[in-house]
């Protein structure tokens, strides 16, 4: 119940506004909007951009949402594996070295991960926001 009346407040203070017949995609994108979101639009929905070259693409048909979590021009999944790659391939190169000289490798893979978890956090911070919204939005007004 306590989830459902922060949704009531949600709704009561961005003012949403349920039209018949508009569009969930243009009312899930202009409340996201006026939540200070940069929202572009796509041919199949609109894009969420976020800092650190962070994004989540939404598409909705009415029904279902569809939430696409992005780093740059590739999936959150396939970023995550490249950084875990270089990873591998930098402690390969690195392990018959000096010890003196594996503090800068050891600190850009510290900064790597960082990097890629506070990614993680922006992105599942945005898709919590864009399901909340669509679910007001989507929910039955009395």
């Amino acid at each position: 119940t306590t989830r459902c009346s922060g949704l009531a407040a949600l709704a009561a203070e961005l003012d949403i506004v349920r039209r018949e017949g508009a569009c969930v995609t243009e009312s899930l994108s202009e409340t996201l909007r006026t939540l200070g979101y940069r929202v572009d639009d796509y041919t199949l929905g609109f894009e969420v951009r976020l800092p650190l070259l962070c994004s989540v693409r939404v598409r909705t048909d009415g029904q279902n949402l569809d939430l696409d979590p992005r780093f740059g021009l590739v999936s959150r999944t396939a970023a995550t594996w490249v950084t875990a790659l270089i990873g591998l391939v930098l402690c390969f190169s690195v392990r018959a070295a000096p010890p003196e000289q594996l503090y800068l490798p050891a600190l850009a893979g510290l900064f790597a991960v960082v990097w890629d978890v506070y990614r993680y956090i922006l992105t599942e911070h945005a898709m919590a926001t864009v399901r909340q919204v669509y679910l007001v939005i989507r929910s039955p007004r009395a």
